[in-house]
């Protein structure tokens, strides 16, 4: 497999699957929710003077009221692969509509925005669901301004590995999605021209008492 693409992701499997669970995506989005709080914790050092910032991957628009409220003069655009998922974002922040809300059903492999005016880019648990990531660094970076910023969150390759582990002693094939490592993600920002890049990594623990409500989350997700 190269390691550019995810061969494991089919784009348009992944737009099903996530329009199929927009409804009910919010009663299993516990860890998305504790990512997102610590990836907005990221950006209380930014001006708030900013023009353009765009949500990408915004989902069922959770995260939206909190990054308008920290850039009370910007013009939001929220995007998402999922039409459903951005049809839920929208009716759930529609009170926000005059604050210049945005939605935009894309694909975060091809951002359909023009080069350089974006001041901001926020993408809270979403890359990993793109077969090619580097095609997505290389879009952000042509939309952002030169003095732009990126801050995004996405999962390791140590993600569900003990779910991976019990399952090699009985099974040849891979039942998680691959994930990239900090190192690639670091080589990937380097090759499309990203510049002060800082990567973080933390690790969480969610314990489960029985392995199907694992499964359930996992298939809630």
């Amino acid at each position: 497999m190269s390691k550019r693409e995810n061969l494991f992701l089919d784009k348009e499997r992944v737009r099903a699957t996530f329009n199929k669970a927009a409804l009910r995506y919010e009663n299993f989005d516990f860890l998305q929710r504790e990512v997102a709080l610590r990836l907005l914790g990221k950006l209380e050092s930014c001006p708030n003077d900013l023009e353009i910032i765009v949500d990408l991957g915004c989902g069922t628009g959770r995260t939206i009221p909190k990054v308008q409220e920290r850039f009370n003069k910007a013009r939001l655009i929220c995007i998402d692969i999922a039409e459903t998922m951005l049809a839920v974002a929208k009716k759930a922040n529609s009170r926000l509509f005059k604050k210049k809300n945005f939605f935009l059903c894309a694909d975060a492999e091809n951002i359909p925005l023009k080069s350089g005016t974006v001041d901001l880019v926020y993408s809270n648990l979403s890359i990993q669901w793109c077969p090619k990531p580097l095609d997505v660094f290389v879009n952000v970076n042509n939309i952002l301004k030169s003095s732009g910023l990126f801050v995004f969150s996405t999962l390791g390759p140590d993600t569900l590995k003990e779910l991976r582990e019990s399952f090699e002693g009985y099974s040849s094939f891979s039942h998680t999605s691959q994930f990239l490592d900090m190192h690639q993600i670091g080589d990937y920002l380097a090759n499309v021209g990203m510049k002060n890049v800082v990567i973080e990594r933390e690790t969480l623990i969610v314990n489960y008492d029985e392995p199907l409500k694992l499964m359930k989350d996992l298939k809630g997700l």
